[in-house]
């Protein structure tokens, strides 16, 4: 949904409401087997309980069962089951997954699963599936604090051999690059002080951002209609909203993939393809943000000299957004 100011604008859903007012999000309902239902099943039918997943893009929302409510901001993802208050999801976890069976309820997970039927089981790998993925995620956060309390700094480029080959065993990719809201990213004051920069430096930087901006708008539109189909959504959405879209299109174990990809090309680990273009339509988007730091820093070099370029690049360690992300690697 995309709702122009002058709400309320509120979506109700079997799991709880989201209130919305002046924003750009989405609202994901998935019909989820309860823990209870593996057990009775065979007997009392497949009991469904209803998760939704809202993923914010622009603007803030409300989100709100019996059980209590959550505010998500621009960027944030959040999880509603009826019976649960709202949670927020953790960067890259996907949600969607049925609540832990109550006390005295369903097979704990080291006992034998008998007596399931196969879609039982299937249901059961999926769970076990997506709270592996969790963990491996709340694993990455733990390392990336341990990083900063020991005084390392969590760098997005000029990594060593040593340091991109580590990111390539957990398939991690770090990276930095201008802005992708909706508008065109500009040299901050501060920055211009802080630098020095003079009137047709700063010129120049601004027509560097601008130039990146329009590249990765046009070509994040192209990808998001070929990933969803959706042309008449792609000219509404800014350009990190096509990009979270592109992701939720994509499946888990291609994402995984990707990321283990590009981070052994990174490493040395093996070579990148001589052409990329047959690449699916998310391979094809994070080779092009992935190297969108590197891009600017030639495009400004090449303006106004080189040492200006890494100077602006290392002031705030990235040209405005510094990422570090995992889907864990695949399954071998």
């Amino acid at each position: 949904y995309r709702v122009e100011r002058g709400g309320p604008f509120v979506v109700e859903t079997t799991a709880g409401s989201v209130t919305v007012l002046g924003t750009c999000f989405r609202v994901e309902v998935n019909e989820m087997r309860a823990s209870r239902a593996g057990l009775t099943g065979a007997a009392a039918g497949a009991a469904l309980a209803a998760v939704v997943v809202v993923t914010v893009y622009e603007g803030r929302v409300l989100t709100a069962t019996p059980r209590g409510s959550l505010e998500l901001a621009a960027g944030e993802r959040g999880q509603l089951e009826q019976e649960r208050p709202p949670r927020a999801l953790a960067e890259g976890e996907r949600g969607a997954r049925p609540a832990s069976p109550a006390a005295g309820t369903g097979p704990a997970p080291s006992q034998p699963l008998t007596g399931l039927s196969r879609a039982e089981l299937e249901q059961r790998n999926r769970e076990l599936a997506l709270e592996a993925d969790r963990l491996r995620g709340e694993l990455s956060v733990v390392k990336g604090k341990l990083e900063k309390e020991r005084g390392t700094p969590n760098k997005t480029f000029d990594l060593s051999k040593e340091e991109l080959a580590a990111l390539a065993k957990r398939c991690e990719l770090r990276w930095d690059m201008p802005s992708l809201g909706a508008d065109v990213p500009t040299v901050p004051e501060h920055h211009k002080k802080e630098l020095g920069l003079r009137q047709h430096e700063l010129d120049a930087i601004n027509r560097v951002f601008a130039e990146e901006h329009r590249r990765l708008t046009t070509t994040l539109r192209k990808l998001y209609v070929e990933a969803t189909g959706d042309a008449k959504g792609a000219d509404s959405l800014a350009p990190e909203s096509l990009k979270r879209e592109i992701e939720e299109k994509s499946s888990r174990e291609e994402l995984k993939l990707v990321y283990q990809r590009l981070a052994r090309e990174r490493a040395g680990l093996q070579a990148p393809p001589a052409d990329a273009s047959g690449a699916s339509a998310v391979e094809r988007m994070m080779r092009l943000v992935t190297s969108s730091g590197d891009r600017v820093e030639r495009a400004i070099g090449g303006e106004l000299g080189d040492d200006l370029a890494r100077r602006y690049r290392e002031l705030k360690h990235g040209f405005g957004h510094s990422y570090r992300s995992s889907y864990g690697c695949p399954t071998p």
